[in-house]
C-alpha cells in the first residue's frame, strides 16, 4: 500500500469515528463502535503506522532546506 492511500484510508476512517462520537442522548449511532474500533486497531496492524510515522520524522529531520532549516522544523512552524 502506497503512503497517500494509507493517509487517505486513515483518514476516511478517523472522519467516520468522529462523525460517530457526536451522538445524541437516546440515538444510535450510525456504525457499531466496536467495529469501528476494530477497524482502526487492524488498520493501524496492516499500515504498521508506528513504525511508517517514525520513518517519516526521521527523513524529515534529515532533509536540509535552503534556509538550513530541517523540514521538521519548517513543518512545525507552519503548524503554529
Amino acid at each position: 500500500m502506497k503512503l497517500a492511500e494509507a493517509l487517505l484510508e486513515r483518514k476516511d476512517l478517523l472522519k467516520r469515528l468522529v462523525a460517530d462520537a457526536k451522538v445524541q442522548e437516546g440515538d444510535r449511532p450510525a456504525q457499531d463502535p466496536e467495529e469501528l474500533l476494530s477497524e482502526a486497531e487492524g488498520l493501524c496492524r496492516r499500515l504498521n503506522l508506528k513504525d511508517l510515522m517514525v520513518a517519516i520524522t526521521r527523513a524529515n529531520s534529515r532533509v536540509c532546506l535552503s534556509d538550513g532549516r530541517t523540514l521538521t522544523e519548517a513543518i512545525a512552524e507552519r503548524d503554529l
